[in-house]
């Protein structure tokens, strides 16, 4: 497997240990995903209600100054790489499939559950970076925001991407 996919392998392995400590319930299906992620792929699994955590891959880039990515152009590729990941979890809309909508109780237990699993993705990058051995943060990775996904076809919950740095000698 290549340096970026052994880290999001890495990654993926960390979320689910992450989810074992969690009050929150462990998706369903916890994978590795290419590109946009789907949350209604199929149509005979919602795959919001029974949870959906990922890793996939954003994109890889040359970066011989960590983390910046490198813009000039050269005979052979840089050796420094850098992969950006993106974790999600999502979860079902409180009011997903019911007539009156969500109540407020309903409401403020889909914030928890979608708080919890921030913290399982902070939880996860903290288990890459004792994988790993990075110290200290932002020479070898850097830690994104966490950002809400917005009711997207039934779903709620969030993505958190980071930025590792890897020797990629091609050349």
């Amino acid at each position: 497997m290549s340096p970026s996919g052994d880290i999001a392998q890495q990654l993926l392995t960390c979320l689910e240990a992450a989810f074992e400590d969690s009050a929150n319930d462990t998706p369903g299906s916890i994978c590795l995903r290419v590109g946009e992620v789907p949350f209604s792929a199929g149509t005979h699994e919602d795959l919001c209600c029974t949870g959906l955590a990922w890793v996939r891959i954003v994109r890889i880039f040359p970066s011989t100054d960590f983390p910046q990515e490198d813009n000039t152009v050269a005979a052979c590729p840089a050796s420094g790489r850098a992969v950006e990941l993106e974790m999600g979890v999502v979860r079902c809309l409180p009011d997903h499939g019911t007539e009156s909508g969500a109540t407020c109780e309903e409401w403020t237990a889909a914030f928890l559950t979608v708080d919890e699993d921030s913290e399982v993705m902070a939880r996860a990058l903290c288990c890459m970076q004792d994988t790993l051995g990075v110290f200290p943060v932002g020479e070898t990775f850097l830690p994104g925001e966490w950002a809400p996904i917005d009711g997207q076809g039934g779903c709620i919950g969030g993505t958190m991407n980071v930025t590792y740095s890897y020797d990629c000698s091609p050349c």
